[in-house]
């Protein structure tokens, strides 16, 4: 038996992004960038974006000998960042241009797990492997069994070195099981196509059709191949719908209000779907997003959405669920698996300097009932446990059987009713 601890390699993914557009700028608000790159002057710009557009500006201490105590921008950010905030950081300019502008991934491309084995040894447990990825190619799949990266075994001690191996080397050294085969393999890193859209399945349960799509990330360049997807299942009459969002972490809140939209169709076109916030010095900001009037052709006018939820499911895939539940007497939201991350921030515009981004948390959105999503993730309907061994969209994989089995008879399992 593998145990789960809920843990994520972070950086093997860019799941926390908001959708900006990155150009070339002057100033981040009222913060002008640096005159040079010297650590004193990045170190003083992130200083003084936390003072300025920061959500917790008024909380960030004022002490502006830290720029000079920090040996690095980043070391920084983590130091004045608040309590709450476990989601600003810097990012590369050439991997957010990648993520925002061409939907591409720099990473070797797979989501793992710490578990402990049957002997009590520690060793990651992979979730999911995005395709076209380098993890993909070297032969990684759902299930499969890390014991060493770059002869490092994987142990609780070990985690943050293994961080940092995947974070900065080009390759690494897998010693991985699948299938009850051992394999070692060199893996390079590459820039990938992300495909964030698994090919629909659908299912026949009795007389009903039930439709199925794996959806990973929230950009709005694949918004057409979504589009496309939606419509495949428009056109074989689907009566319910499974969005697998267990490792979705987010992105442009633009798709995610879309996908929301098509789901609910007229019953909540140009109602409220959240309100964004900025802190009170630019409270001249706030604003107001509606769920979208689309064409006929496409909307599903569901009254009933199954949302397959991790730890993992965080920020846009978050405000999604969150927005409809607003709405129960439009749409009943069933969501099966785990708590969400509890991610009710986001960010707007990008701090560019040195070729970085600095992604500081800036808006907290709330639903038409001017709720928040709450800090400790959003309770699913029917708690499940994931068997790894088990591959997306095999119908005796334990969240899509749950899901199955309350389209079947209305209610979760006995083991849990909430």
């Amino acid at each position: 038996m593998i145990l789960k601890i809920p843990f994520l390699l972070s950086l093997l993914i860019n799941a926390l992004f908001a959708s900006n557009l990155l150009i070339g700028q002057q100033h981040y608000f009222a913060t002008k960038v640096p005159k040079n790159c010297s650590i004193y002057e990045q170190n003083r710009f992130v200083y003084n974006v936390l003072h300025d557009a920061y959500l917790w500006s008024d909380e960030t201490p004022h002490d502006p000998s830290l720029i000079k105590r920090y040996r690095s921008p980043e070391s920084l950010l983590y130091a004045l960042r608040n309590s709450e905030d476990r989601y600003s950081y810097i990012e590369p300019l050439q991997s957010a241009d990648d993520f925002f502008l061409k939907g591409r991934f720099n990473n070797f491309g797979f989501i793992p797990f710490l578990t402990t084995l049957k002997d009590q040894r520690s060793a990651f447990i992979v979730g999911y492997v995005y395709p076209d990825s380098p993890a993909y190619y070297a032969g990684l799949r759902r299930g499969a069994i890390i014991t060493e990266i770059d002869h490092i075994s994987v142990t609780p001690n070990n985690l943050h070195h293994i961080d940092q191996l995947l974070k900065e080397k080009r390759g690494v050294d897998f010693v991985f099981w699948r299938d009850h085969q051992r394999y070692q393999k060199r893996v390079k890193k590459y820039t990938y196509n992300v495909k964030t859209i698994s090919k629909p399945h659908i299912y026949q349960l009795g007389d009903r059709r039930v439709g199925y799509l794996v959806l990973s990330d929230f950009m709005s360049s694949k918004i057409g191949e979504l589009r496309g997807y939606f419509a495949m299942l428009k056109r074989k009459n689907i009566d319910e719908l499974i969005l697998d969002l267990r490792y979705n972490g987010g992105g442009d809140v633009a798709m995610a209000n879309y996908i929301a939209s098509a789901i609910a169709g007229e019953a909540l076109a140009n109602r409220i779907a959240e309100y964004t916030h900025y802190n009170e010095k630019y409270s001249q900001f706030n604003s107001t997003l509606f769920f979208r009037d689309l064409p006929p052709e496409r909307v599903f006018n569901l009254k009933r959405i199954f949302l397959l939820t991790t730890k993992e499911t965080c920020s846009a895939s978050e405000r999604l669920i969150h927005n409809l539940k607003a709405y129960p007497q439009e749409i009943e939201v069933v969501q099966i698996g785990q708590k969400t991350c509890g991610k009710p921030y986001g960010f707007y515009g990008a701090a560019i300097f040195c070729n970085k981004v600095l992604l500081a948390i800036n808006t907290i959105a709330q639903n038409s009932n001017q709720e928040e999503i709450d800090i400790e993730g959003i309770t699913p309907t029917c708690v499940v446990e994931e068997n790894f061994m088990q591959p997306l969209g095999d119908k005796n994989e334990n969240y899509l059987k749950e899901a199955l089995y309350y389209i079947n008879s209305g209610h979760c399992q006995e083991y849990i009713q909430q």
